[in-house]
């Protein structure tokens, strides 16, 4: 089992495992490195767990839908060469769909060629270092045979996690930063008001609000990057820069209506300034101008 463990940093075992893979094999580094993850949101621990023990751990961290980059990674000496480090390799890759980034030593470039990396060596500080990647496990990047005339557009649909995971994956969509099982966490909380668009089996698009009884707060909207229609600039299908064939818009309007339905009477949202607005407009909406908006951000990715 392979679990978050950054509530676990001041355990002795995964203070040995870290040491491990730290500067010098040192507890003092070690120490030092899980201060990093303690202090940094976007830095990622977790554990490879075996009968309640922890004998791995993994640190790592997300760089939007670009890579995953692995900072520590170490097994328990007396667990070794027993598969716990391809593991948790093969669980991020899985989870995150991403291509792998290391940087790493003479003592374990081995472990990094054996299971798949690309490996390229490197001077660094008068020392020879090695750059190793993994490439993204293949993913279909378009829907076969999407057309626009056979989309269904439903409010309150069951999403599957595959379905919801390919969306974002395909299209580029931010959410995949925070991996496959953590991605589907917004759509299990009774307070969201869905409406999506399928072709077939395939999600592709989603609009999501929360809703409070008066007000609601779109929180998030997505379309397939082949229904937005062709040059477009980010190639994200969390931005909606073109609505070609008007899913967008149908999909809006319906979740506006349904919450209105339900007595909502106040709409918010997050656009992009120069990019979005017309796509909303077409929805009713307008600028609330003279206000500013005020974020905390503490996401996993950037």
């Amino acid at each position: 089992m392979f679990i978050n463990i950054k509530d676990r940093l001041d355990d002795p075992v995964v203070r040995r495992i870290m040491a491990a893979c730290v500067y010098e094999n040192s507890l003092e580094n070690a120490d030092k490195a899980l201060a990093e993850y303690r202090g940094n949101h976007r830095r990622n621990l977790s554990g490879w767990i075996v009968n309640g023990t922890t004998v791995g751990v993994c640190g790592f961290r997300v760089h939007h839908t670009d890579r995953l980059e692995i900072l520590h990674i170490a097994v328990a000496e007396d667990a070794r060469r027993r598969g716990a480090g391809t593991a948790m390799v093969n669980v991020l890759r899985d989870a995150y769909m991403l291509p792998i980034h290391a940087e790493t030593d003479d003592g374990a470039v081995g472990f990094y060629r054996k299971i798949g990396f690309a490996t390229s060596a490197f001077e660094k500080y008068n020392v020879r270092r090695y750059a190793c990647v993994l490439p993204a496990p293949d993913f279909e990047k378009n829907v076969a045979g999407l057309n626009a005339d056979d989309v269904i557009i439903r409010y309150m649909p069951e999403i599957t996690e595959d379905q919801l995971w390919a969306f974002y994956v395909r299209n580029d969509i931010c959410e995949a930063g925070y991996g496959k099982d953590a991605a589907f966490k917004a759509l299990r909380h009774g307070n969201s008001h869905i409406v999506a668009a399928f072709f077939g089996d395939a999600l592709v698009g989603i609009v999501r609000a929360v809703f409070d009884g008066l007000t609601a707060d779109i929180r998030e909207a997505g379309l397939e990057l082949a229904l937005q229609g062709d040059d477009l600039r980010y190639e994200n299908g969390s931005l909606i820069e073109k609505d070609a064939f008007g899913i967008f818009r149908r999909m809006g309007l319906l979740l506006l209506d349904e919450l209105e339905k339900l007595g909502n009477t106040f709409t918010a949202c997050y656009i992009v300034e120069n990019l979005e607005d017309e796509a909303y407009q077409s929805i009713g909406m307008a600028r609330n101008a003279g206000h500013l908006v005020y974020t905390k951000d503490t996401r996993n990715y950037v």
